[in-house]
Order: C-alpha cells, then sequence, then structure tokens
C-alpha cells in the first residue's frame, strides 16, 4: 500500500468515524456545540501487546500533574492486515469510550454503561461484566431499549435529554459502593414517562 493509498483510507474512515461521532451526540448529547469536535488519531501501524495479540484501538485518558488538565483521545490502528469492517468496529468502539470518557466515570470495557451503549451502536463490547454491572446491566437494558427505539423514530430533542438523563442515572448506581436497584429502576421509568409525554 504506497502513501497514497493510506492517505486515501484515513481519510474514507475519518468520514466514516465522523458520521459515527454526529449519530451518538445527536443521541446522547444535551449539548452537542460542546464537542463538535472529534479528535480521534488514526495510526497506520500493527500494535500489539505483551501477550503478542493484536490491539485494534485505545482510548488514552491522562492527567497533566503539573497543571490538572485531563486529555482524552481515541486511537485506531489502520493497517491491510485488517478489513474495513473490522476497523469501522473498532472505530466504534473508540468513540463510544471517547464519549462516556468525557462525561461519566464509568467508561470503561466491563462497565455496564460501555455495554448498554455498545448494544446501541454496534460498539462490539467483550469483555465480561462483574455481579455488579451485569445486574445493572439487565436491569436497564429494557428501558435504553425502549427509548433508543423512541428517538430512532421520533429524532425527538427531548427524548435525547431524557436518554442522556438515563445513563447519568446509570452511571451514578454503577460508581455507587452501595447500589440502590429499586431506585434505578424507578428512575430509568420516570425518563421514560417524560420522554413519552414530551413526544406525544
Amino acid at each position: 500500500m504506497d502513501i497514497k493509498d493510506i492517505e486515501r483510507n484515513e481519510l474514507l474512515y475519518r468520514e466514516y468515524a465522523n458520521k459515527c461521532w454526529n449519530d451518538l451526540t445527536a443521541t446522547l448529547w444535551n449539548n452537542r456545540g460542546a464537542f463538535e469536535f472529534l479528535p480521534i488519531v488514526f495510526v497506520n501501524h500493527v500494535l500489539y501487546d505483551k501477550n503478542g495479540d493484536m490491539i485494534f484501538g485505545i482510548t488514552y485518558m491522562h492527567t497533566n500533574t503539573a497543571t490538572n488538565v485531563a486529555t482524552i483521545y481515541p486511537v485506531v490502528y489502520i493497517s491491510d492486515v485488517r478489513t474495513k469492517e473490522e476497523i469501522e468496529s473498532t472505530i466504534r468502539h473508540e468513540i463510544i469510550h471517547y464519549l462516556l470518557g468525557i462525561q461519566y466515570r464509568c467508561h470503561d470495557d466491563c462497565s455496564a454503561l460501555f455495554w448498554l451503549i455498545c448494544d446501541c451502536f454496534d460498539g462490539n463490547a467483550y469483555l465480561p461484566m462483574n455481579d455488579k454491572s451485569k445486574k445493572i446491566y439487565i436491569i436497564a437494558k429494557p428501558y435504553i431499549d425502549q427509548i433508543f427505539e423512541m428517538y430512532k423514530t421520533t429524532k425527538n430533542e427531548s427524548v435525547a435529554i431524557n436518554f442522556s438523563l438515563m445513563l447519568t442515572v446509570i452511571d451514578d448506581v454503577e460508581a455507587s459502593l452501595s447500589p440502590n436497584f429499586d431506585k434505578l429502576k424507578k428512575d430509568l421509568e420516570v425518563c421514560i414517562e417524560v420522554a413519552k409525554t414530551n413526544c406525544s
């Protein structure tokens, strides 16, 4: 693959990433103007972890100890040893990490929050959840599915806002040392009812 092919591929993947980003932010972000730019980095290279497994992508998060400023950005490794579908799946996976990482505490691969959003946007979550996250996932899944379908049908901003509120509720419970699962269910029910009322 020559340099022109590499540049052409990166441009196509960047366009795909921006489309996915716009879909995500339209659905899950009630202040879209705050993060219009997706700081995704494409690396035309094959990278392996210490076990010899290929790394497809990673979302870097670090805080400068001198300034206390946090930096977060997704990186996707592209090369001709991977298919277009595999790379696009990695793009979706990493921008979900990025979106959740700039808004929520529970955004790692094995969080219920990450699994729920991956289910909606085909983000290919794969690491197993712990028992608490699994319970949250089971409780929240029907509500997330319902509000996601509601948004896809109506494109209503109030539905998007309530979707975002549901994620905040899930994040609070998942981050809690003493999660209240009954309250989680009630709060999710309220968000669904408000969304229904506002788009009827």
